[in-house]
Formats: C-alpha cells, structure tokens, sequence
C-alpha cells in the first residue's frame, strides 16, 4: 500500500495557489494598464483647445463721424463750400434730427467756417421776439479735454461756454445760440448734449456738386 508525503502535497497546492494569484496579479495589471491609456486618451481628445480662427477684418463702424458726414465723396474736385439754415419751428430738433434735415436736400451738417459766416446765420435766424434760439452745427467737443472736431474749427464760445468737466461729459454736441440782442456776449457757440432740442441746423453743400440744392437760401459761400 502507497502513500502520500504530505509535505509534497501541501507544496504542490502551494504552487498551485501561487500560480493563480501570479496571473490574478498580472491580468490585474494589464487591466489597469489598458484602462490608464484610454483615459489618458480621452483626456488627450477632450482636451485638446479648439483653434478658433481670427478674424483680421476690422469691425465696421455703424456711426459716421463728423468728418464723414462733411466730406463729399466725389471723385472731382467739389468747390467752396456753401451754407444755408434748416428751419423747424417746432422746436424740436435733436442732433440726428438735424442730420438728418441736411441729408434730404443732398447736404451734411457743417458749421461756420468763421466770423463773417456766423454772423449771416445769426441774422438769418434771429428772432423778432423771444430770448434766444439755438441752432446745430457739425462741431464736437469732449468736455473732459476740451478737444475740438473737426480740428482746427472755427469757434466763438459765448460768455460761460463751453461746459467742461466730467459733470458734463455728454455735453458734447455744439450748438449756435442766438439772442434777440446783438451786443450781448451770450451771442456765440455753446455745447449740449445731443437730445437736446434745436430750432435749426447749419447744413453745408459745395459749389460743383450737381446734386446741390436750389431751393435753399444760401448764406455763405458762392452758390
């Protein structure tokens, strides 16, 4: 009768249990393994920044400045500029109101190109009666440094104009103000800000623009 040495038994299911936690041990690892590269993967794939491309094509402005709005885009030479005054006896013309009133007899808002030409406006729309009238012209300020647009405008403040300073900082469009006096200093340009109401607007055209208005009083200028 044969027998089994226990030791022998015992080392061979040893081995056994050994060789299965080995390869539990390594398909653990490679399960890891496979694991750890998809998510790196899918890291890698979310991740990855979206190249957007840039646009180089500056944005076009939807305000036209005051330079564009008196500059004739003609390709021969437009002439000495013209000037006459756009009336509403309403009162009750705003800044884009007042573009608006040059546009639709073919002229832009402009403003007196000196002494001789505000005078004619003055006197053209001068009240018989009442204290004072105001009237637009193409002139910008910024109150906070007192620069003036167009450069190199013509301007004649009246006694306590313009207002400057950050507490008047949409005070600037420029307006005429017009006294029944002649002799008083607040004859002259003021600044406002542009909703406010005028009783005209100064509006401008050149001498060889075949568009220009006939049916206007010019005040300034050769037409």
């Amino acid at each position: 009768m044969s027998t089994t040495c226990p030791i022998m038994g015992n080392t061979r299911r040893n081995v056994i249990i050994s060789l299965i936690a080995v390869v539990l041990i390594i398909s653990g690892i490679v399960v890891a393994i496979v694991t750890n590269m998809n998510t790196f993967s899918f890291t890698i794939t979310t991740t990855t920044p979206t190249t957007t491309p840039t646009n180089t094509t500056a944005a076009s402005t939807t305000t036209e400045t005051i330079q564009m709005l008196t500059e004739k885009k003609t390709t021969t030479d437009p002439g000495p500029a013209c000037y006459w005054i756009e009336i509403d006896k309403s009162i009750s013309m705003n800044y884009d109101d007042a573009v608006d009133a040059c546009l639709k007899k073919n002229g832009v808002i402009g403003s007196p190109k000196d002494e001789n030409a505000l005078n004619a406006f003055m006197d053209y729309v001068r009240p018989e009666r009442g204290y004072r009238r105001r009237i637009w012209t193409s002139l910008q300020i910024d109150p906070e440094t007192n620069v003036i647009s167009p450069e190199g405008a013509y301007t004649k403040w009246t006694k306590w104009k313009p207002d400057l300073g950050s507490s008047f900082i949409i005070y600037t469009g420029v307006m005429l103000m017009v006294h029944v006096d002649k002799t008083t200093d607040e004859n002259g340009m003021a600044n406002w800000f542009v909703t406010s109401i005028a009783y005209g607007v100064v509006c401008q055209t050149h001498l060889n623009d075949n568009k220009r208005p006939t049916d206007v009083d010019y005040l300034d200028g050769p037409c």
